[in-house]
């Protein structure tokens, strides 16, 4: 029997400690359907076609409409190391010279990709 939401309750909430803190082989996807249209989360494809199911976020100022979100200060440390070495990966060709990470999101990510290129150090935007 699927869930069907009453109009006081929100289609797209769920809790989402658990499924979004993994990256997952195509094969595992059972915390969100794999085809449109999505409810409680987002299956993201990443470059290595592993996925990421990301936590589906009701926008409160129009609860009809919602987000896949990701907070990567709140995920699971590997998944911040996984997903800062496929951004350098990415960009190596390009051959920066600094990484810049911008409070507060991008400082989570910008030391594992100064890292991933062979930098010891990024520098931080105010």
């Amino acid at each position: 029997m699927s869930k069907m939401a009453s109009p006081s309750t929100s289609h797209f909430t769920e809790p989402t400690t658990s499924y979004w803190q993994e990256i997952l082989q195509a094969s595992e996807i059972s915390a969100a359907p794999k085809s449109p249209p999505y409810q409680h989360g987002y299956p993201a494809v990443l470059p290595d076609s592993r996925i990421l199911v990301l936590p589906i976020r009701q926008i409160a100022s129009n609860p009809k409409e919602a987000v896949a979100s990701l907070i990567l200060n709140q995920a699971a440390i590997d998944i911040g190391i996984e997903l800062g070495g496929m951004l350098a990966d990415i960009v190596k060709d390009y051959e920066p010279e600094i990484v810049i990470g911008l409070p507060t999101l991008g400082l989570s990510v910008a030391s594992t990709v100064a890292q991933g290129l062979g930098h010891s150090e990024f520098l931080v935007h105010l």
